[in-house]
């Protein structure tokens, strides 16, 4: 680590223990705040119902190809269904990364908390250590903390330029190099209003393509001032209401707004700011077995110089599902999505309660710099369809089909897309 990135940490650290110790300070001293029934692992653990089962491991995503591998994983469920632990080692094979391994670990001790902690090495490239908690309590007049550190060597970054006009044979490869710290506190207002300020270091550097049949991103942009490595040290302040009980919940309704910037003054190597706008409306009938969602986001980024990987972006498996990841970079960016989640039954795997659904989707999005950008023919609209896997308390495990105007794509991963 060199000294400026040194200095950096420090102020990271200087900030930290000048804005957040009188919060951390109350969270210590909260005579509410009361250690959980089960405070020990042994009476944690008493009444849990132990499960294991090996999981074979066949991957796709459309900038990662297929990863083939085999996943022992240990579950801890308690008296209701509801997963207490989740350990899963893996070992995989990938064609550019070649052979590899992962091990994730997930301790819910309480429905509102989880500590998390995922590591991977594998044979070329992809290295990532990273460790987070988070205490998101759902009733009114308490305390919100989360953060976390990663380190991650990613090879499958995607680039294909600026703007909604960006073209298929545009795409370009880099390895990137990710340090991220961030911590968060806030408060929850009432049940459904809550208020949260993070401090964020972010740091990316930028490596040569690990794709070898997909064009170097240095090289492609090679003297664009906004494709060069960067840190920034970002402040966001999120005012959000949110009347969704839990992830998986079949109704509710949130808007949220973060402001979000970044100072030169305070070490970051540019600085920039703008605002995040999310809205989520959520309707289910028949006890849930059919959930309506529709989602609309609208973020907008302001500065001189901002590094692309700072600027809002389409792409992926949560926005624009029939696109690789990063398709489309801006300054500016649109979406709305529609979804129906239906519930095809409950079943009871390796001891925990868990619920598959089909679930059919329509999203329309555009990047822009400018508003006179906007355009109709600029729209991605995207359908499709999902295959979801869901367990107590958040656990979701999806497979996500979208077909656009580039074709079909195809994403598994966790978590709903919003």
């Amino acid at each position: 680590m060199n000294l400026r990135i040194f200095g950096t940490c420090r102020r990271l650290l200087l900030l930290i223990l000048i804005f957040w110790w009188p919060t951390f300070a109350l969270a210590f001293v909260d005579p509410m705040d009361q250690p959980p029934p089960h405070s020990s692992l042994g009476k944690f653990y008493h009444d849990a119902e132990w499960a294991f089962f090996p999981i074979p491991i066949v991957k796709t995503s459309p900038a990662e190809g297929t990863t083939f591998g085999i996943m022992p994983v240990v579950t801890a469920s308690g008296k209701e269904g509801e997963l207490k632990t989740i350990i899963a080692p893996a070992g995989t094979y990938n064609d550019t990364t070649k052979y590899g391994g992962f091990v994730a670990f997930y301790l819910y001790p309480q429905p509102d908390t989880v500590f998390m902690f995922f590591g991977e090495l594998a044979k070329r490239y992809a290295r990532e250590a990273t460790v987070r908690f988070d205490r998101f309590p759902k009733e009114g007049n308490a305390f919100i903390y989360q953060g976390g550190f990663s380190y991650r060597r990613y090879p499958f970054e995607r680039f294909f330029g600026f703007g909604p006009e960006t073209q298929p044979a545009n795409e370009t490869n880099f390895v990137s190099d990710r340090i991220v710290a961030d911590i968060t506190a806030g408060y929850r207002l009432i049940s459904a209003f809550t208020i949260r300020q993070t401090l964020k270091f972010d740091r990316w550097d930028l490596r040569s393509h690990a794709k070898e049949d997909v064009a170097d991103t240095l090289q492609t942009f090679a003297g664009n001032s906004e494709v060069v490595p960067a840190k920034a040290l970002i402040e966001r302040l999120e005012l959000a209401y949110d009347t969704h009980q839990n992830p998986l919940t079949g109704h509710g309704n949130l808007v949220s707004l973060t402001f979000v910037g970044a100072s030169a003054a305070l070490g970051s190597d540019h600085s920039f700011y703008g605002y995040d706008f999310r809205t989520k409306w959520t309707r289910g009938l028949m006890n849930d077995r059919f959930v309506t969602v529709i989602s609309g986001i609208f973020d907008q980024r302001f500065g001189n110089t901002i590094p692309f990987y700072f600027q809002s972006m389409l792409g992926g498996p949560e926005t624009l599902r029939a696109f690789i990841e990063r398709r489309f970079s801006g300054r500016h960016r649109m979406s709305i999505d529609l979804e129906e989640r239906i519930e095809l039954g409950n079943w009871i795997i390796a001891n925990t309660a868990t619920a598959i659904s089909l679930d059919p989707f329509f999203s329309v999005g555009q990047v822009f710099n400018d508003f006179s950008e906007i355009k109709y023919r600029r729209l991605q609209p995207v359908a499709g369809f999902g295959i979801r896997g869901k367990a107590k308390p958040s656990v979701l495990g999806r497979l996500d089909f979208g077909f656009g105007r580039e074709g079909m794509q195809i994403y598994a991963t966790l978590d709903y897309p919003f």
